[in-house]
């Protein structure tokens, strides 16, 4: 977890004794989803498939810069294999201690770069907005991908610059 991504936890904790305090409803669930994405985004290291790969390389892209503008005009995105909703869930529903926190934000700490034409996949099979049935936190994270037939590559791409904020 680096320095940034501590600073996010901790906010994170912050954000769920909030929302169990005051119940704000939606808003408290929209900055807490943000939250966790931004965690993710974050993180040293991001998956990607071939598919992208081969893209960000006929474009003449450096795939592992953070901050390549335009990502739709680019024809990809970053997409987060755990969705933000499902942990925050989570989250709110266990309400964990600090340490625990940290083991859940680690174990579902996922980014995986996909062209556009792979994040549609998604929907053919309604998993835009929904893991697969029956999924929780703790199965595989990549549950989807396999039902969509999207093959991650094992080796991970380091990233580099700073997140830009959208």
């Amino acid at each position: 977890m680096n320095k940034e991504q501590l600073f996010l936890r901790d906010s994170i904790f912050d954000e769920i004794n909030r929302i169990t305090e005051h119940n704000p409803g939606e808003l408290g669930n929209w900055s807490l989803r943000n939250k966790i994405a931004k965690f993710s985004l974050l993180h040293e290291y991001f998956y990607t498939t071939q598919k992208t790969k081969n893209h960000f390389f006929s474009k003449g892209l450096d795939i592992s810069k953070r901050n390549t503008p335009d990502r739709t005009r680019n024809g990809f995105t970053f997409e987060h294999p755990i969705m933000c909703k499902y942990i925050a869930d989570y989250l709110l529903e266990k309400k964990p201690g600090l340490e625990k926190l940290k083991d859940i934000l680690m174990e579902t700490n996922y980014v995986v770069i996909l062209t556009q034409e792979e994040n549609k996949l998604f929907s053919k099979f309604k998993l835009s907005r929904n893991m697969p049935t029956g999924w929780k936190i703790g199965d595989d994270p990549f549950a989807k991908y396999k039902v969509a037939g999207i093959k991650v590559l094992k080796k991970k791409i380091r990233m580099y610059s700073k997140l830009i904020s959208r």
